[in-house]
Order: structure tokens, then sequence, then C-alpha cells
């Protein structure tokens, strides 16, 4: 009983301790401001004047294709970048050069304004942080704040780097018990981007029963047509890439 309580009462401290610098970090980094952009460049990020960087192209691509034309190929009104530079004159936006799920899921939406892209933006780095704060509760609650504002995790999300989304997706089913979910969700980020499907043969080894690779399997199956359309788009985003040099 004395050792049951003793774990309670770590598990609260840990809790608590990491709540203090998710506290501590909402009021630092979640609005988008000169304020915020001045807290990302005191802990040595060289923040845009333009949050979320990165992901602009799925913003626009999104705005610029609702006709479903080929994202890969810039039209006038992606040179344009309008609904970027109303907002952020001075903005440089890349090349699309995501896989298309990215765009398909923007275009639900049917909203380009800068008020619904900041709130993706802090939704990505919502997901980075949970899935930050569930490990360190998990294993070691220590560690949080180093990782938190370490550099280049505050970097990946001032930029909206989508790999914090992609964390969330590989990590979180981790919590359900299927298999089944485990392999659907694995095969989903892997459309997302390609590299976690490397990951496959890691989540077999920890789970070497014949029913649970069946299970796992399953669950790719039913990713695979994602798996595919990203397989298929990343190809043509590369041979682009190629001949514009």
């Amino acid at each position: 009983m004395k050792n049951h309580n003793q774990g309670r009462w770590r598990f609260w401290a840990r809790l608590i301790y990491i709540s203090v610098f998710l506290f501590i970090f909402n009021t630092l980094f979640h609005q988008a401001s000169d304020k915020t952009r001045k807290n990302f460049e005191a802990f040595n990020v060289p923040a845009l004047n333009h949050p979320g960087g990165d992901a602009r192209n799925i913003q626009l691509a999104a705005h610029c294709h609702q006709d479903d034309s080929d994202y890969y190929i810039p039209n006038e009104c992606y040179r344009a970048a309008e609904p970027i530079k109303q907002v952020h004159p001075n903005a440089i936006v890349p090349p699309f050069n995501y896989p298309s799920l990215w765009v398909d899921f923007y275009k639900v939406f049917n909203d380009s304004s800068e008020k619904l892209f900041i709130s993706m933006w802090q939704a990505n780095a919502l997901a980075l942080i949970a899935i930050i704060a569930y490990l360190a509760l998990k294993y070691n609650a220590l560690i949080f704040p180093v990782i938190v504002f370490n550099p280049i995790t505050l970097l990946a999300i001032e930029r909206g780097n989508t790999d914090a989304v992609l964390l969330m997706v590989v990590f979180a089913p981790l919590l359900l018990p299927s298999r089944i979910a485990h392999g659907f969700f694995l095969g989903l980020a892997g459309a997302l981007k390609i590299y976690p499907l490397f990951a496959i043969a890691g989540l077999i080894l920890a789970s070497p029963h014949e029913k649970a690779i069946m299970a796992i399997a399953i669950g790719l199956l039913a990713a695979s047509p994602l798996i595919i359309q990203s397989a298929l788009n990343n190809s043509q985003a590369i041979d682009l890439q190629c001949v514009s040099g």
C-alpha cells in the first residue's frame, strides 16, 4: 500500500512539473505575434516574419488548386501567393513538395485565411508538445523542458514543420491495444511522409507472434491506397525538382 501511494505521488509530481513548463511554453510561443517571434529569437531560433514558413506551401496549394489541378505545377495564383502576401508582403513561399494528402486535408475547410492557418500552426505545435509530454511523463519527466525548449524543437514549431503531426500519428496509436490500429496509423504516417514506413520492421520485431503480424499487415493493407498515392506523388515531386534544377 505504501509503495502504491508513493507511486501515485510521484506520478502527480511529474504531472505538475510538466504542467508548469507547458504553461511557460504556452505563454511564450502559443500566439503568432512580433513578441512571439522575439521569444523564439531569444532561444537562438532564426524566426521568420511569417510563422509556419515551411507549411505555407500547403495553404497556398489548397487555395490555388481548388479545381484539383496538379499541385506540383505552380500556376499564376500560386506565384502571386495572394492570401499570404496580403498579410505578409515579404513572405517567400517554397514550391509544394509534400504528398497531396496534406492539401486534400486542408481543402476540406475551404478556407485560405490567415486565421485558419495560424490555428493549424498552433495545432501542429500542440501535437508535438503533447507527444513529448506523454513520453516524458512515462519515462523521464526531467527531460521535458530540455527537449521542448531546445532550439531544434522550437525551430520545428516556428516553421510549422509537418513532422510534428507525423510524430503524433506514429506514437499516439501505441496507446491503443489493437495491432491493426498500429499498422494502419504507421501506414498513414508513411503516406504523409515515406520514411515512417521503415519503422515497419521494428514494429514486427516487437510483435513476433503470427497473429500480431497478421493484424499489423491488415492495418497496413487498409492504409495501402494512401501509401501508393503518396509514393506516386513523391516520385512526381522529385522529378519536378530535378527538372527545375
